[in-house]
Formats: C-alpha cells, structure tokens, sequence
C-alpha cells in the first residue's frame, strides 16, 4: 500500500472523503483507494492498495486519520454504508460521522430546480469541471492495474482520487453560497437563515436560527410565530386543483398586503401560490420576510 501526503496551499473549512471501488456491491467489491482531505490540518491524504489483500490494512490506516471526525462525501450514504460493511467483517473500531452532500441538495432540491443530482450534472449546474473518469470508467482501470501492475495506470488511479477530492471541495462550495443566498437574509438589523421548509396537510412550516436574542410568540387566525436564536413560522395554507391532477397550496393576498407573486408560476391575482408539485421559494421567501417584518 502506498501513502501520500500533500499540503494545501489553503486552508479549507471543513474535511472531505472520498472511496474509489472495484464495483458498487459491497459483498462482491473492494475499496482499492481511500482520498482524505483534512481540513483542519489543511492536507489531502491518499491511501492506495496495491493488492487487493491489503485492503483490512487500508481501513486500518483510514480510520487512524479519521476517527473522532466529521467528513463530507457527495454520496455519503454510499461511502458511509461500503466502508462499514468492509470495516465490520475485520471487526475495528470505529468514531467517525460521513455528511451527505447529496442528501443536502435533495433537501433542497425546490431551490435548484434540476432533474438530475448526479455530481457530473451539478459540476455543469456550476460549470465547474467535470470528473475525468465516470465510475465505470474507473472501475475498469483499477481492473487493469491489479491486472498489469502497470505504474502509468496506478499514477491515472492517483491523480483523479486527488482532483476528485479538490472538486468535491469546491462543488461544496458553490453549494453553500448557492444556498446561502437564498436561506440567509438580514431584516431590521437580525440575521435570519432557514433550516427547513416543509408542507404537512396545509400547514407550511419554516424552521431556523437568527441572531435575535429575545423571546418572542406571536399567533393569529394566519400563522404562529415562535422567534429567539432558533425560529418556527407554521402557516395555515389553503388548496385546490392546480389543473386537471395536481393540487397548487396557497394563502390570500387579501390576508396578507402587499405581496407579490414571483413569476415562475401563473395563479389569479388574489392569491400566492407556495407549493405546486414542489414549494415555490420565492414566494416562500416573501411571505416568511413580510411576516417578521410585521412582528418583530
């Protein structure tokens, strides 16, 4: 097995990790390279077998680097899943947490408005540059290295587990401005960011933090209001069909003056829409702001 080290030029907020595999079955695949970058001690660390009877030693290595950390994968359920079900048939210790970044956009999947979270479709949504190789590409060179041990295909293997890392770096950023710029909002001098939105029957919840240090409620016939670090609007919402199959979910203007609906979605004049087939952000938004702007 081969261990490489290299410093950042950088430091970079948060840790990332990333496994490259012979196939996707975990009882029928094995992990042939391991990619840390360690944000903290602003390094990337690249573990690679070259024998696949190395790989309880690869885990071992791997979890002495991230043991007692938090790390962000793009598919981190995938990553989490394959490396515990190799790290339990060797029955070692195990302290670590894998975040989901796919997990994160899916969460907010209304405000990107894209049909595919595969991480080749965001590098193009951010026209950041795409992985060199796909899976299955990768997967056949790793065959034929541990077929011809040639060094030109271990070195392939190499550089793309350490773009591959860069990349994951970056893409997670451009995520997080993304979303920031539309979950992260000032109003009368507080400091507002959403943690979640969701739609159960007709009632719209919205949950986060902000800065606002005191303890405020407030309730009506139209929403409650719980505000202090972290915040809870819950509105009361109507519904009807939308068109022949899909009901729209909505509030009356009359309620609430003032507000405008954004352009994405056509609806008569007298209401706004929030929720047709997935929550309309921006109306969201407006409606969440003229809400604490009345009350706080």
């Amino acid at each position: 097995m081969k261990k490489y080290i290299y410093n950042l030029e950088s430091p970079k907020k948060y840790s990332y990790i990333s496994i490259n595999t012979t196939g996707l079955s975990y009882n029928n695949s094995e992990i042939f390279s391991i990619g840390i970058l360690l944000g903290h001690e602003n390094k990337i660390c690249l573990l690679i077998i070259e024998d696949l009877k190395e790989e309880e030693k690869l885990l071992k290595e791997t979890l002495e680097i991230i043991n007692g950390n938090d790390f962000i994968a793009y598919n981190g359920d995938f990553v989490r899943n394959f490396l515990m079900a190799k790290i339990s048939a060797y029955n070692l210790p195990v302290n670590f947490e894998i975040i989901s970044l796919l997990k994160r956009l899916r969460t907010f999947s209304y405000i990107f408005k894209s049909h595919s979270f595969a991480k080749s479709s965001m590098d193009e949504y951010f026209s950041l540059p795409k992985d060199e190789l796909s899976g299955k590409e990768l997967a056949k060179i790793i065959d034929d290295y541990l077929k011809l041990r040639d060094e030109k295909i271990f070195e392939k293997i190499k550089t793309y587990a350490y773009k591959s890392l860069l990349g994951l770096e970056n893409l997670h950023t451009k995520i997080e401005n993304f979303l920031e710029s539309y979950l992260n909002f000032s109003l009368k001098d507080y400091r507002f960011y959403i943690d979640e939105i969701l739609l159960i029957k007709n009632i719209l919840t919205i949950t986060g933090r902000s800065d606002y240090k005191n303890s405020y409620f407030s309730a009506n016939g139209l929403y409650t209001l719980s505000l202090g670090e972290n915040f809870k609007i819950q509105i009361n919402s109507l519904n009807n069909l939308y068109d022949e199959k899909n009901y729209c979910y909505y509030v009356k203007k009359k309620d609430f003056k003032g507000l405008k609906n954004s352009e994405v979605l056509k609806s008569p004049k007298e209401i706004l829409i929030i929720y047709y087939k997935d929550y309309i952000i921006e109306n969201i938004l407006n409606l969440i702001k003229y809400i604490l702007d009345k009350e706080i």
